[in-house]
This record gives C-alpha cells, sequence and structure tokens, in this order.
C-alpha cells in the first residue's frame, strides 16, 4: 500500500502535465471531501478502480435507513476516468485517509486531483 502525497491542483490557468503515481495493490491519499481521480489504464483490457466507503449503512433524520456504495469507474483500454469527490465521513478511514484498489495493476496509474 503506497500513500499518494501529491495533489495535482487545477487553476484557471490549467493543468497541463498531472503527477501520476503507478497503482499497487492498493494505494491511499489524504482525502479532505473535495478531491477526485484521474485514472489512467495504458493497459489492453478494461480496469475498475475502486474508492471503499467505510460506513456503508446509516440513519437519516430526513430519509430514514439509507446505504453508502463503493465509488467505482470502469476506464477501458487506453483510456482515463475520472472519480470523485469522496465525502470525507463516508470514505476516509480512522487516518482521514481513502483507500483506492484496482482490478489490475498492469499499466495503471491514478492521480489526484483538485480544483483551486
Amino acid at each position: 500500500m503506497a500513500l499518494i502525497t501529491t495533489v495535482n491542483a487545477i487553476t484557471q490557468s490549467g493543468l497541463a502535465n498531472a503527477s501520476f503515481t503507478s497503482a499497487s495493490e492498493s494505494d491511499t491519499f489524504e482525502n479532505n471531501g473535495r478531491l477526485f481521480l484521474a485514472c489512467k489504464n495504458a493497459g489492453e483490457s478494461s480496469v475498475t478502480f475502486t474508492v471503499a466507503t467505510q460506513i456503508t449503512s446509516f440513519d437519516s433524520a430526513t430519509y430514514g435507513p439509507a446505504t453508502k456504495s463503493n465509488a467505482t469507474v470502469e476506464v477501458p483500454a487506453g483510456r482515463t476516468g475520472y472519480l470523485g469527490p469522496f465525502e470525507s465521513a463516508a470514505f476516509n478511514n480512522a487516518d482521514g485517509l481513502a483507500t483506492i484498489t484496482y482490478s489490475s495493476t498492469t499499466s495503471v496509474s491514478v492521480a489526484v486531483c483538485s480544483f483551486n
């Protein structure tokens, strides 16, 4: 498991060269609830990127019992997909980290991004 520490800020001037990290079995990042992932698949088959929820069910005063699913995106071969943002209360572990897993790590990388 690797901690991704670089957050790529997209500003009014743009972002020409995001810093991508090669996928390991699972990766983590410090999630502030406003981040999203750029999920790059340079492989030859589709890859599913998943950010796991830490809380899967809760009671809402307005809606009653509710469930929260993992955030997932399936990225076709040779493409880049996007996923997020991730509510801190639902996706962060006790250390304030969200966890990303991949259906394959071959030729797969991810960038943590924010709008500034």
